[in-house]
Formats: C-alpha cells, sequence, structure tokens
C-alpha cells in the first residue's frame, strides 16, 4: 500500500484521552520497512472500533467521537544507530492503542475481540500488553463465592480442600465420567471438575453431564452424608 493511499484512508482522531475512559492496548509491530508506521496505526485503531478498510456513510462524527479508538503511541525499536541501512528489510515498532470503555463493557468476550480480534490478522501484529482503569476493573466482582463462601457451602472450616479433576481431559462418554465422578466422591473429595476440554462435546454433552453427577451426589450423600 502506497502512502498516498494511506492518507486517504479514515484516520483515528489526534486528540489526548482521559486515561480513566479508556483500555490501553500495547502492540509489537513488525512491518516491512518502507510502511510509514505513524500513518498506518490509526488505521489499525479504527479497524478496531468505528471503521473499516472504507469509509462508511454511518461512521459519522459523533460516532467517532465517542467509539472510535486512538492511537496514543509509536515508538520505533531500533536495530541500527544512525537513519535507515542499506537493504533494511523490517523496522520493528511499539504502538500504543486507546479503546473507549464504553465499546466493551464488562464483557470478557468483547475485551478480547476488541484488543485482539481482526488487528491479530494485520501482518505480525502482537498484543504485549494491556492496561485497565480502576473503574473498568471495579465492575467485575469477582468470584461469586470466594474461599469463605466455598467453604461454607462445603461445610469444611479449616482443613485444605480436596479438588479432582475427571481425566482424560476429552473424548469419553457420560458413564465412564459419571464412574469417575462416583468413586471421587466415595473417596471423600470436596470439589469434582470437569476439565475444561471437554466443554459441551457431541459424545457427552454437558447437560447430561450435570443431570446424571447430580444424581451420583445425591447417591453418595444419603450413603456417606
Amino acid at each position: 500500500m502506497k502512502t498516498e493511499e494511506i492518507l486517504s484512508m479514515p484516520v483515528a482522531l489526534p486528540d489526548g484521552i482521559d486515561y480513566d475512559d479508556y483500555i490501553i492496548g500495547t502492540y509489537n509491530v513488525t512491518y516491512p520497512a518502507a510502511f510509514a508506521m505513524p500513518k498506518l496505526a490509526p488505521l489499525l485503531a479504527v479497524e478496531q472500533s468505528t471503521g473499516t478498510w472504507v469509509p462508511v456513510p454511518e461512521e459519522t462524527p459523533e460516532v467517532r467521537r465517542n467509539h472510535v479508538a486512538k492511537v496514543i503511541g509509536v515508538y520505533e525499536m531500533p536495530d541500527h544507530e544512525y537513519g535507515l541501512p542499506q537493504g533494511l528489510q523490517e523496522r520493528n515498532w511499539v504502538v500504543q492503542i486507546a479503546f473507549p470503555v464504553v465499546n466493551i463493557g464488562s464483557q470478557i468476550p468483547m475485551l478480547l475481540t476488541t484488543v485482539v480480534g481482526n488487528i491479530s490478522m494485520a501482518g505480525q501484529v502482537k498484543l504485549v500488553d494491556v492496561r485497565f482503569p480502576k473503574k473498568y476493573v471495579a465492575g467485575f466482582k469477582g468470584p461469586k463465592f470466594g474461599i469463605d463462601g466455598v467453604r461454607k457451602l462445603l461445610g469444611v472450616k479449616k482443613r485444605p480442600l480436596l479438588n479432582n479433576m475427571i481425566k482424560p481431559c476429552t473424548g469419553y462418554k457420560l458413564e465412564l465420567g459419571a464412574e469417575l465422578f462416583r468413586q471421587a466422591a466415595l473417596g471423600g473429595c470436596d470439589i469434582i471438575k470437569d476439565d475444561e476440554l471437554i466443554a459441551d462435546a457431541s459424545f457427552n454433552s454437558i447437560l447430561g453431564r450435570v443431570k446424571r453427577y447430580k444424581q451420583i451426589e445425591q447417591e453418595v450423600f444419603e450413603k456417606t452424608g
């Protein structure tokens, strides 16, 4: 892409930001030496917020003012002391983009889609850091029960809790998982969990597991207390 083509495209607004209202993504970017990164970076910001690679009619000044991401830093990481040496093929940059919190809200999927998303397909672009404003972090309440709440639910006040993961991680049928659950429960485990890789598999549904494991839990409780 030629420099004049880049300049003709929509760019992020050049004004400053209130750090309380933005999430800052820091990226390591490696691009061909001829690319004008200070001009290209705003296109990455627009791509991850209000716009796309071409102007669209409804991307109004008001929409951009409230929702466009903004480039707040472009820094080259030089591997040379003076100027650009002959034959240099690539240049490395640190690019910082500020994303409006209002675009994301307290939604982890939206956070990942915004700070990684399409930008991960824009060549050698790697997210290396995310800065969160305090009020954004405060919007997450944390664990539903916490340590004290889990101990209260289990009736275990002082001793260490014993947690068991059902293995293999995936690939097993419901009844095998149910039997492993039963053995772990009879063995005195406080908590029994699936491995995160099983999820809601075609060969072993999460609804089926919850119903069957709950039934076994009650049977073991009636037997052992």
